[in-house]
């Protein structure tokens, strides 16, 4: 598990742990796309907060790895909810977090 700093980490990772450890004992399980819109919010807010802009930071804890068909989907529903295209993502990861220096192009 994840290094927490409050009770409160705490109790979100062990929900985290537990919803988890649900959605992978059974796949076949309807899940309602407001709650997984829910969730997945919450879960890049807080993932963008912990990587303190480091856009090279795992995204994931060790041994939950998605795979590419979950990663592709949940990439295209973020690009979209914020408007990006590829290329945008592709050039701002190329930056690091921010636009290139003028003197050397990166």
């Amino acid at each position: 598990m994840a290094s927490t700093s409050s009770p409160d980490s705490a109790r979100l990772a062990a929900d985290a742990d537990l919803l988890t450890r649900r959605l992978l004992a059974d796949p076949d399980a309807a899940v309602d796309v407001e709650l997984a819109s829910a969730l997945l919010s919450a879960g890049v807010l807080a993932l963008a907060r912990a990587a303190g802009g480091d856009p090279g930071r795992r995204a994931f804890h060790p041994g939950r790895e998605l795979g590419a068909t979950e990663a592709a989907i949940a990439a295209c529903a973020l690009l979209d909810a914020a408007g990006l295209e590829t290329f945008e993502l592709s050039m701002w990861r190329a930056w690091g977090s921010g636009p290139p220096d003028a003197e050397t192009g990166r």
